[in-house]
C-alpha cells in the first residue's frame, strides 16, 4: 500500500471526501508550486471547507423541494395578492433593465 492509498484511506475514515478524493491532483500541485507546509495545510483545509459548504448548499436546496425553473409565466395571478398581471410585467421588464445596466457597468 502506497503513501497515497494510506492518506486516502485516512481521509475516508475522518469523512474528508474532498481530500480522498482529490488526494493526489492536491499533492501534485503542492509538489510542483513547492509550498510551504504551512501553505498546504491551509489549502487542504480550505478545499474540504469549500466542498463541504457546496454539499450542504446542495443538501439545502434539494430540501427545499424547489420547482427546477420558476418564472413569472407560473404565476398564480388568482390569488389576492394585491398585485396585478399587468404591474407584475412592468416590475419584470424595470429588473431586466436594471440587471442589463449594471450587467454593462460590471
Amino acid at each position: 500500500m502506497t503513501k497515497t492509498e494510506i492518506i486516502k484511506n485516512h481521509c475516508k475514515q475522518l469523512n474528508l471526501t474532498a481530500l480522498s478524493n482529490d488526494c493526489e491532483s492536491i499533492i501534485y500541485e503542492a509538489e510542483k508550486n513547492k509550498i510551504t507546509y504551512l501553505e498546504f495545510f491551509n489549502d487542504i483545509l480550505d478545499i474540504e471547507i469549500k466542498h463541504r459548504m457546496e454539499k450542504d448548499l446542495d443538501k439545502r436546496v434539494k430540501q427545499a423541494r424547489l420547482p427546477l425553473c420558476y418564472n413569472l409565466d407560473m404565476f398564480d395571478f388568482s390569488l389576492e395578492n394585491g398585485i396585478g398581471k399587468q404591474q407584475l410585467k412592468q416590475l419584470s421588464i424595470c429588473q431586466e433593465i436594471t440587471c442589463t445596466i449594471f450587467g454593462m457597468i460590471v
